[in-house]
């Protein structure tokens, strides 16, 4: 017998992406889904995919409600928040959420941008999260290491335009002055904890970074060579060394409105049923949202993401309850995350955050 020689070794085996990635929704009759190839009849149906229970943890006005989402609607967390400068509310007002919505939590302005305060304004409590608009300036690291030592949890809105969100210096000055609101003690505590146990330090949540601000007349194709994207996927990762850092899963800063997702049954659900342009906007949000959702699960995990109904308060695109919850529970179903994931994402999360 000829001695064959040495094997060769086999080639690096790529890892296998998820088919959702690249289809539409199980029995998907989008034309587009169908002439672009993207049908797949053995991708997860979103239809049965649901959460055990949904925490709406951004209601700014209303949120989403049972009818929205065919689930109980466990709690939210009620934003303050108006817009303009971080102006203090009363005490009054922070009761009146409380006790109207059996909020789990309220976020209430607060211009952490200035740095420690002297002393705590008296409307603060255990059931008060700071929120402020973040400014890339040092007094805001010193607000937040305040906020973390006195047991409040902080709101950052991100109120990046679409260029921004594409520079790295936008990104390397978020995750210093990030990192440098993190008090030695939470650090310290972080490295210790095994790897699952329950956070008791509060927690840094991010808002409109996911998905970031960017410009829908971007192709997806060159989407992904574009700077907003690098940059999106490599300070994600960055971000999500830092402790207690968390993601808000919020509508994005994208121009347009949301794409409607009627109820069934409805006159506008039957419209839509009939209207190609508005089953191919929403399966191009999908395909978007999939592409910055991603990146985010990779880095952060499917426990350190939160779920909320209403935009971000720097968003210039408007969306409804309704509309979003719809797409980000089909967006998850078709990405292939397991019920754990689902439910961690849609609820449990915001529960282990704001019950803290």
């Amino acid at each position: 017998m000829t001695d064959p020689g040495p094997r060769k070794k086999a080639g690096k085996v790529p890892p296998k992406l998820p088919l959702s990635l690249f289809s539409g929704p199980a029995g998907s009759t989008s034309p587009g889904d169908k002439q672009a190839g993207r049908y797949d009849p053995l991708a997860p149906d979103p239809s049965t995919v649901h959460p055990a229970g949904v925490i709406d943890a951004n209601v700014v006005g209303s949120g989403v409600t049972e009818a929205d989402s065919g689930v109980k609607v466990e709690g939210v967390v009620v934003s303050l928040r108006k817009g303009g400068e971080d102006e203090a509310v009363g005490e009054q007002d922070v009761q009146n959420a409380l006790k109207s919505t059996s909020a789990l939590r309220v976020i209430v302005p607060f211009p952490l941008v200035n740095g420690a305060p002297a002393s705590a304004p008296t409307y603060l409590s255990s059931s008060t999260a700071l929120g402020c608009t973040y400014k890339a300036v040092p007094e805001l690291s010193e607000g937040i290491k305040w906020a973390i030592e006195n047991g409040y949890d902080v709101e950052l809105d991100i109120a990046w335009s679409s260029a921004q969100a594409a520079t790295t210096s936008s990104w390397e000055g978020l995750e210093e002055i990030v990192a440098k609101g993190v008090p030695d003690s939470v650090s310290a505590s972080e490295d210790r904890e095994p790897e699952g146990a329950k956070r008791k330090a509060p927690a840094i949540i991010l808002a409109n970074l996911l998905p970031p601000p960017h410009s829908l007349t971007i192709p997806i194709v060159k989407l992904l060579n574009h700077p907003t994207y690098l940059s999106y996927q490599a300070h994600t990762a960055a971000l999500s060394f830092i402790p207690n850092v968390y993601l808000k899963f919020l509508p994005p800063s994208w121009e347009d409105p949301t794409p409607p997702s009627p109820a069934p049954g409805s006159v506008e659900f039957e419209k839509a049923a009939t209207s190609e342009q508005d089953a191919e906007a929403k399966d191009e949000w999908k395909r978007r949202v999939k592409m910055f959702l991603g990146p985010a699960l990779d880095a952060f995990g499917y426990s350190r993401i939160i779920f909320g109904s209403s935009p971000s308060l720097s968003s210039t695109s408007s969306s409804t309850p309704r509309d979003w919850y719809a797409l980000a529970r089909e967006v998850l179903a078709e990405l292939g995350v397991e019920q754990e994931g689902i439910d961690a994402i849609f609820m449990n999360n915001a529960k282990a955050v704001y019950s803290r």
